[in-house]
């Protein structure tokens, strides 16, 4: 890099660090100024702030091509971030193909080819990390790490002004919950915090309370459950060939056509990405009910889907089915049933679903299309 390019990136990081210093009309507001000047001075085609929480970290702002995974938990130990955490050190993975620190298949969903990572540091704790990436493998080099690493340090006390101030205008309140929503207050903050933004379904964490609550009550009443997986079918592809935009309004259409085919006791909700879940309760005949809601779901998509009012498009889904069949299922058994009928689902075909029931996986139903 010669002493004209090293200025202006100089020049556009300064721009950034001002206009991040600017943005404290709230930490929401700080926190989507932080990751879209991320991209703009590392040339980055997505960025994310991971908060920790526990074991694990949790996206609570991105932008670009990530933009769509806010809410997404990524563990400690099998992650870069985590590695970021636990060194306290920038890190930079050039290709995440071959990178042995990195969650290749994460990688994969997220579009992530290669990526820089960067520690921020509240007093002498690391609370999270700062992440840019691309999906084209070796995009970063010396000059971005730099840049990050200067402007991690500035950012990590800017957002620390900030979250002072908005403590000690909302009493009580805990710091990761505000950052993740910082509009919110009391039960309005609950809410907001367990919907997913561009489906308005509930969240994995909605999700994941709903599923403690089910199989507590499912002890006494077993075989009356189902757990489907919904995945969509090729999304990485709709999202090459139309564009993220494009592919955002398909995520929307799976959760509208979820949410119509979906009885009044059924429980709908975005996992992550194209990953959906239905949960049905109040089962009287499992295999029957369980059926009839996968055949509605499969025949929408049978027909092609029109996105944004003018875009057709062909879309299907995968969908694996477990009973709750047993008082002495656990609960990450029975997630783990359902997961693997999916897969199989998946593996066997479109316009196919699978149920998981002992002491085989086998098919309980099936549309092919024809004609």
């Amino acid at each position: 890099m010669n002493q004209i390019d090293r200025l202006e990136r100089l020049q556009q990081l300064l721009l950034s660090l001002n206009a991040i210093s600017a943005a404290t009309v709230d930490s929401g507001a700080l926190l989507d100024r932080i990751v879209a000047e991320t991209m703009r001075f590392t040339d980055a085609s997505g960025a994310v702030v991971e908060w920790a929480d526990g074991d694990d970290l949790v996206y609570i702002k991105a932008a670009g091509q990530i933009a769509e995974f806010v809410g997404m938990r990524v563990p400690k130990d099998e992650s870069l971030s985590g590695l970021c955490v636990f060194e306290r050190a920038l890190q930079r993975c050039d290709d995440t193909e071959t990178d042995p620190r990195v969650n290749s298949e994460t990688c994969r969903r997220l579009g992530i080819r290669s990526m820089l990572v960067v520690p921020l540091l509240f007093g002498e704790d690391v609370v999270g990390v700062l992440k840019a990436s691309s999906d084209h493998a070796a995009a970063f080099n010396e000059e971005h790490e730099k840049a990050l690493h200067l402007a991690a340090g500035i950012i990590a006390a800017v957002v620390g002004r900030q979250v002072r101030i908005e403590n000690s205008e909302r009493e009580g309140e805990v710091l990761s919950l505000e950052l993740q929503a910082s509009q919110a207050v009391g039960e309005g903050y609950r809410k907001a915090a367990m919907i997913d933004p561009l489906t308005g379904l509930p969240n994995r964490r909605n999700f994941d309370e709903m599923l403690d609550v089910a199989v507590f009550h499912g002890v006494d009443v077993p075989g009356t459950m189902a757990l489907l997986f919904v995945d969509v079918d090729a999304f990485k592809t709709i999202n090459d060939s139309f564009g993220h935009e494009i592919g955002d309004h398909a995520l929307r259409r799976v959760a509208d056509v979820l949410r119509a085919s979906a009885r009044e006791a059924d429980f709908v909700a975005r996992l992550a990405g194209d990953e959906f879940v239905v949960l049905m309760r109040d089962l009287v005949e499992p295999e029957r009910e369980v059926g009839k809601l996968c055949q509605k779901i499969m025949r929408v998509f049978d027909q092609p889907q029109t996105l944004a009012d003018t875009i057709q498009i062909r879309m299907s889904v995968a969908i694996g089915v477990a009973l709750h069949d047993s008082a002495d299922l656990a609960r990450s058994e029975w997630l783990r049933r359902a997961d693997d009928a999916m897969y199989h689902a998946k593996q066997s075909g479109k316009f196919r679903f699978y149920g998981h029931y002992e002491p085989t996986l086998r098919v309980v139903g099936k549309e092919d299309r024809t004609g």
